[in-house]
């Protein structure tokens, strides 16, 4: 029933995917050291923020949890437990910490393994470090607690010291006599040892406890900078179904671990990468070529559902939560995000980002007006740059909307029905002969070279008319006169200067318009 026995090893078939997820985990370990030296400041910035979703993420696996704030706070030591939960979430700490700053002397050992479940219980009343005392079995619940199923049968209680005795000896047989690669041998240990499940409660923490031990003692450090329980927590689907689907066939040595070594090795990959990504962004936040408002944006555009301000501090280590909030107000305000809700219980969300580009001939645009209109009758404005480009923050995507775009010596544009599907919509737009086009955002706005205010109007019967103020329609006709799209339309103002304007649609209280010279009508090149 022990995976780590010269036989069942032996027996194992390693692909060419597990020799490469070992290569790659070896060359990680290879440059810990180079990007250790990177900037000390960014160690000790992600060693606390480690530490502290290591003690949330690994005791919310087993259903214990405490705001964050709390759970910080005790991390820190600036608050003292108030309840059951807060009493096993300091253990947690204090078994961490300890493994932190003492791993060189914690060899493996069930002596070891039993100092860390006592220190995991020592704010409890009941005591830690001794096994079952009777028979357990690991069992999936519902969320109300109740049990669904049992998924496995751990060693009985009379035989869960022999079976500790011999895990720890035969993986110092392993290291001291085979010579085999640990990351082979850690997986199948924690394996085993939640098979045996030698205590009453706690096995779950203690084994993520000895993953981290185990790793540290091999040079494999990244569990200091990055909490592998918040992996595991992140990926729990994924860490139960495999734990469970190698532990079918385990008594009678027939199982299967590959499924769990597998995922345990992708755990420490994504570990390991996340690491190299950190340290290099906060050493150029500190060291000035960032700025913290900039990791906080980093941050919030990585998200893709709702968030809290406690999920953008847990991703800034070393970041004020009075700054995160700031920076969520600006990017509030900018259009960039949403707030869902209020108080405490308030989420964010990122709105949608649309790039624009306008080309005439081949050549971008610049001072283009753009009109994103949504079926709700809101409305985006935007102005192309020099570099003849829009980025809009959308607050709705799920219908299609309607677009304008107008400019001074070009064609209008209008795009129907368009959806948000690539990110980017690219706009072609002819050149006018002293022409060119506008939009009216709402309701009413005025011609170039005109002295006076049209207000063109799209009624609820689906009728067309246009007002004008100080300007004489088709001759001076009586107003309002009516009209259809793209009918071509004579304006003159009050001082003789005279217009011929197409309105191009209507959209709710906002209009596209198109005009030139008399002289020079409708002519394109």
């Amino acid at each position: 029933m022990q995976s780590l026995s010269p036989k069942f090893i032996d027996s194992l078939n390693f692909t060419s995917s597990h020799l490469a997820d070992l290569r790659k985990l070896g060359e990680f370990r290879g440059r810990q050291d180079l990007f250790s030296k990177k900037s000390e400041e960014a160690l000790k910035v992600l060693k606390q923020h480690a530490i502290i979703e290591s003690v949330e993420s690994s005791n919310r696996l087993e259903q214990i949890t405490a705001p964050y704030q709390r759970i910080k706070g005790l991390v820190n030591k600036s608050t003292a437990p108030k309840n059951r939960s807060e009493k096993e979430i300091s253990g947690y700490r204090d078994a961490l910490n300890l493994i932190h700053e003492s791993y060189e002397y914690m060899e493996l050992s069930v002596n070891v393994i039993k100092q860390l479940h006592t220190i995991i219980y020592r704010h409890l009343p009941e005591d830690g470090g001794r096994f079952k005392l009777a028979d357990n079995k690991i069992v999936e619940r519902d969320p109300d607690g109740n049990v669904i199923r049992e998924r496995f049968t751990p060693v009985p209680a009379l035989q869960t010291p022999q079976a500790m005795e011999s895990l720890c000896q035969n993986y110092m047989d392993f290291l001291n006599n085979y010579n085999t690669d640990p990351l082979i041998l850690l997986p199948l240990l924690i394996l085993d040892f939640l098979c045996i499940h030698p205590f009453k409660d706690g096995n779950g923490r203690i084994s993520r406890l000895l993953t981290l031990l185990v790793l540290h003692r091999h040079g494999y450090e990244v569990g200091k900078y990055i909490s592998l329980e918040r992996i595991f927590e992140e990926s729990k689907e994924g860490y139960y179904r495999t734990l469970h689907k190698s532990s079918q066939g385990w008594h009678e040595s027939k199982h299967d671990p590959f499924p769990w070594m597998e995922y345990f090795w992708g755990v420490v990959i994504k570990a390991y990468k996340e690491f190299e990504e950190r340290v290099v962004y906060i050493k150029d936040t500190i060291g000035g070529k960032g700025s913290k408002a900039e990791q906080i944006k980093f941050a919030i555009g990585k998200k893709i559902g709702p968030f809290s301000i406690s999920d953008i501090e847990k991703d800034c280590p070393g970041i004020s939560r009075d700054m995160v909030r700031h920076v969520l107000r600006q990017l509030r305000d900018e259009g960039a995000i949403q707030s869902q809700g209020i108080g405490r219980s308030a989420k964010w969300q990122v709105n949608p980002l649309v790039t624009i580009k306008t080309y005439s001939s081949g050549k971008t645009i610049k001072r283009v007006n753009l009109l994103l209109l949504f079926p709700n009758k809101t409305w985006k404005e935007a102005v192309t740059d020099k570099n003849g480009e829009a980025k809009i923050y959308l607050h709705s995507t799920k219908k299609p909307m309607t677009i304008f775009a107008a400019a001074e010596n070009y064609s209008a544009y209008l795009k129907k029905d368009w959806a948000l599907l690539e990110g980017v919509l690219t706009i072609e737009l002819q050149k006018l002969l002293n022409g060119g086009s506008v939009i009216f955002p709402n309701s009413t706005g005025y011609i170039p070279g005109l002295e006076g205010r049209l207000n063109p109007i799209l009624d609820n019967l689906n009728r067309t008319y246009l007002y004008a103020d100080n300007i004489a329609i088709n001759g001076g006709k009586q107003q309002p006169v009516y009209f259809t799209f793209g009918e071509k339309l004579h304006l003159q103002d009050s001082n003789g200067k005279e217009k011929i304007v197409y309105i191009i649609d209507i959209r709710g209280k906002s209009a596209l318009l198109e005009y030139s010279n008399v002289s020079e009508i409708k002519q394109k090149v």
